[in-house]
């Protein structure tokens, strides 16, 4: 008798303390323990890890963000950047090109008043008296040879906008403070205009501004009027001015100029 009760209590299941897992386990619903669907029990230790984990991943996906972020506004700088450098060599350029076909006409004895900007593609610079083939810059081997292009939008501020050749505007600091000097005129934007004084160490400061000026397209008349004018800086021929000139198209708050003939 005795070794068989000594034999029942070696077959019960181990005592347990209250609220241990196994306590837990035992305590289930018994649909739980015959193989119904399982619950995962997590205690307290088991929770603030993978509380920790997640809040780890989350702190490191911002982080990853912001680098990506960041990246991305260094890229597109620098693409700005790029950008008014080409943009403004061009600009440059282009003026570089019309000088010199000013000064091969006036090699060619043409005068100063008789150079024509007749083009095929802009209006209003109809020359007075009508210019001979040798006297026109544009769409004409006899005279310059160069044909008319019209800026890019990364160029200047607004699409309607158009070089502007004009002779109304006295450039202090050249020949002469009270003629008109023959300029070739573009809006540009702002980071255009930036660059341009820097690649041509033009030393112009753009916090200065010089307002609207109005003028007319040069069709063979110097105004010599000494109320338009602006002041660069004495031998400054080409370079970019906080101000507009126009003669009612262009707009914009900067403007490329470049000297074609000092007077």
């Amino acid at each position: 008798m005795r070794s068989h009760i000594i034999d029942t209590f070696q077959q019960l299941p181990p005592r347990r303390k209250p609220g241990s897992r196994l306590d837990k386990i035992l305590n289930l619903d018994p649909g739980f323990r015959r193989g119904g669907k399982q619950i995962l029990i997590l205690d307290n230790n088991q929770s603030g890890n993978i509380f920790a984990i997640i809040l780890l991943a989350v702190i490191l996906f911002a982080a990853l963000v912001f680098v990506f972020s960041r990246g991305l506004d260094t890229g597109a700088t620098r693409m700005t950047a790029a950008s008014a450098r080409t943009n403004a060599s061009d600009v440059i350029s282009y003026a570089q090109t019309v000088e010199r076909a000013v000064q091969k006409l006036l090699q060619n004895s043409i005068s100063e008043s008789d150079i024509s900007f007749e083009n095929g593609s802009v209006t209003g610079y109809d020359h007075t008296p009508a210019a001979s083939a040798s006297a026109k810059l544009f769409n004409s081997a006899d005279g310059g040879g160069l044909n008319w292009v019209d800026p890019t939008t990364g160029q200047t501020p607004a699409s309607t906008n158009k070089w502007l050749f004009t002779g109304d505007v006295i450039v202090t600091g050249q020949e002469d403070d009270t003629l008109s000097e023959l300029l070739a005129t573009l809006p540009v934007t702002y980071d255009v205009c930036i660059e341009i004084n820097k690649q041509l160490n033009s030393g112009i400061d753009i916090s200065s501004a010089n307002g609207t000026l109005s003028v007319t397209k040069f069709t063979g008349t110097y105004a010599d009027n000494a109320t338009i004018i602006f002041a660069p800086g004495a031998g400054v021929t080409s370079g970019c001015i906080k101000g507009l000139i126009t003669n009612g198209t262009q707009s914009g708050e900067y403007t490329f100029f470049n000297v074609l003939i000092a007077r």
